[in-house]
């Protein structure tokens, strides 16, 4: 998941956030309620803190484990899902052409592309 997906927010106690756990042992995927708002941690109400800035949820109180992520609700996250799924199957058609270019494909083309997907201009 994309670390700076969240833009300036503005979080409030009670307010619902999609919870996603990154492996099964934490359970299923639920809606939690932020308990307190903080600078730079919210509080939810399953005991864990998520990052005010990017929703990942904080394992070990320290910041360096990331048992879950938060997401404003079930819409966001099936959209990042939907978006990672998309650029999977883009990447893996890419890669299944080796180092063969598409026939018909131009130099602008490819740099039309890279343009349209905010990449590194080319060297």
């Amino acid at each position: 998941m994309d670390a700076t997906r969240t833009t300036a927010r503005t979080f409030v106690a009670g307010q619902k956030l999609w919870f996603v756990p990154v492996s099964n042992h934490l359970g299923e995927a639920t809606y939690v309620a932020i308990k307190t708002v903080g600078r730079k941690w919210l509080t939810l109400e399953n005991g864990y803190r998520a990052d005010v800035e990017t929703l990942f949820v904080d394992g070990d109180g320290r910041g360096y484990t990331h048992p879950a992520v938060c997401y404003i609700d079930k819409q966001a996250y099936d959209e990042a899902k939907a978006l990672e799924h998309a650029w999977l199957r883009f990447r893996t058609s890419i890669a299944a052409n080796g180092s063969r270019v598409p026939k018909g494909v131009t130099r602008e083309a490819i740099q039309a592309a890279r343009t349209a997907l905010r990449m590194d201009e080319e060297t």
